[in-house]
């Protein structure tokens, strides 16, 4: 699981190292500088390549300083700073002073002509996880002469011109193909503009221990492949499709009954015990696997009032239930799935999605099992805010909602965001393939599916389920993607890749 600091927890965590381990700051600096120059390795060409190092004044300007020491033996390192100058905590002053002897530290001042030459790496170390968008003039013309020199490009800690908590880029912001990033990834390196300046993120460690690293909260968190062993329960060898959890599908209509269908299939694959479907109509392709129970219809398709009754039976044998699917807007019909979700067993978590978002808060009230599954354009229409503010602030308002229901709200956005207002979780895998149709439906049958099996008794709860759904949901669809040549898959072939996605 990889933990995604806020800009300030990097200061508790030095702070941390200092006080209660001993470790001085400039003993961390070295850390960091080594493990840099270890991961430089990987994407320095052979030879005696060519490095310009922008180092800043501050401590990322410091380990600029530091990690330039240590290529020197085997590049052509160049810097482009101050040296050591007043203001500087001891640890950069000492490395500026010690690259002072070492390799060329040239002035700001010189960057047009250093700019105008050859070079096979070209590393930012000027501002780091300190900075925000909103350069000084001066590091924003560096940043856009350091942008045009045609080379390996690589940041260490964030490169300058991101905000590290909200990933807001300056216009002139430093544009990475690597970042090194000292301890832990920060948050804003995954939002917003964060990704398209940092290229590939390496984590260069600092020598904390474990102890202190464990104390800092993260801001959020990325699940990684061994996370999924952790979250799902290991089956018995006496299992079976009873204690394998069951899922009921509740939505569909006349125009929409492939929603529905798909919701059920995913659960299925993703290992419920038994799944079933309630709908106005089955679709076709809809497995064998599933239990189909067709319901009466309102004259616009959707499902009828009358069906309330089987509603509620269906329920009580249910471990997890879906609603919304293709439900479409009907009045009386969200009327309904208001009251079905008043009445059903308190206890049984429930995945709201697509249309049954709608029957909400007016028609019921929200519980803390229920897991909320919008998209940017229902998350708006459910909080009356503007696409464009949620976009600039996904993280805050998306903690808003979560703990003004008291729900795990799971907003469908890149990166998707997983929270219950306390414990957030990024799904940061960009897979444009999958921006078809249906794809919300797969995720919400696996959410379901794993709430079926207890993940939600795990560690993290609802708020852990719905990330891990997320995970296998994004996984499966990036494996798809990579055997396809058109623009898009399908959400058909997502489900059949999920088993690999495990």
């Amino acid at each position: 699981m990889l933990s995604l600091l806020h800009p300030t927890s990097v200061h508790e965590l030095d702070h941390l190292c200092e006080a209660d381990y001993g470790i001085a700051p400039v003993v961390l600096m070295e850390n960091a500088a080594r493990s840099a120059v270890d991961i430089l390795q990987q994407f320095l060409p052979a030879g005696k390549p060519k490095v310009l190092i922008a180092c800043g004044n501050g401590n990322n300007g410091g380990d600029g300083y530091a990690i330039a020491r240590m290529l020197a033996p085997t590049c052509q390192v160049t810097v482009l700073g101050d040296g050591p100058c007043a203001g500087q905590s001891e640890a950069a002053e000492r490395n500026a002073a010690t690259a002072v002897g070492i390799v060329p530290v040239v002035p700001w001042t010189e960057a047009p002509r250093l700019c105008a030459m050859a070079w096979d790496v070209v590393i930012d170390a000027i501002v780091g996880v300190g900075g925000a968008g909103n350069l000084r003039p001066e590091a924003a013309m560096l940043c856009a002469m350091l942008d045009s020199v045609q080379a390996c490009k690589v940041a260490i800690d964030v490169p300058t011109g991101i905000d590290a908590n909200t990933g807001i880029a300056h216009a002139d912001a430093f544009v990475a193909q690597h970042t090194i990033t000292m301890a832990a990834p920060k948050i804003g390196m995954y939002l917003i503009d964060g990704p398209a300046h940092c290229g590939t993120i390496h984590i260069a460690s600092i020598g904390a221990p474990s102890g202190a690293l464990r104390s800092v909260r993260p801001e959020a968190r990325i699940l990684q492949h061994e996370d999924v062993s952790l979250l799902l329960p290991p089956r018995k060898a006496s299992a079976t499709k009873f204690t394998n959890g069951r899922v009921l599908v509740i939505g569909g209509c006349r125009s929409m009954p492939g929603a529905p269908s798909l919701a059920a299939h995913a659960a299925v694959v993703a290992g419920a015990g038994l799944v079933e479907l309630v709908s106005t109509m089955i679709h076709p392709a809809t497995p064998r696997e599933v239990m189909p129970t067709v319901v009466g219809a309102t004259t616009s398709g959707t499902i009828s009032p009358d069906a309330l009754p089987i509603l509620l039976e269906r329920a009580q044998r249910a471990t997890a239930i879906v609603v919304g699917p293709g439900l479409g807007r009907n009045e009386a019909t969200l009327d309904a799935l208001g009251q079905f979700l008043r009445d059903i067993d308190p206890a049984i978590p429930v995945v709201l999605d697509a249309d049954g978002l709608a029957a909400f808060p007016i028609n019921a009230p929200y519980r803390s099992n229920m897991v909320l599954t919008p998209h940017i354009g229902e998350f708006a229409a459910m909080t009356g805010r503007d696409v464009n503010e949620i976009e600039a602030r996904p993280l805050e308002m998306v903690r808003e909602v979560a703990q003004a229901t008291g729900c795990t709200v799971h907003l469908k956005h890149t990166p998707s965001v997983t929270t219950n207002g306390q414990d957030t979780f990024l799904s940061v895998r960009a897979v444009p393939a999958m921006a078809s149709g249906g794809m919300g439906d797969v995720l919400s049958g696996v959410i379901a599916a794993l709430l079926a099996q207890g993940v939600h008794q795990q560690q993290y709860g609802l708020t852990g389920a719905a990330a891990l759904a997320a995970y296998l949901h994004a996984k499966a669809g990036e494996q798809t993607s990579t055997r396809i040549t058109g623009p898009a898959i399908t959400a058909s072939m997502v489900i059949d890749e999920l088993p690999r996605a495990f």
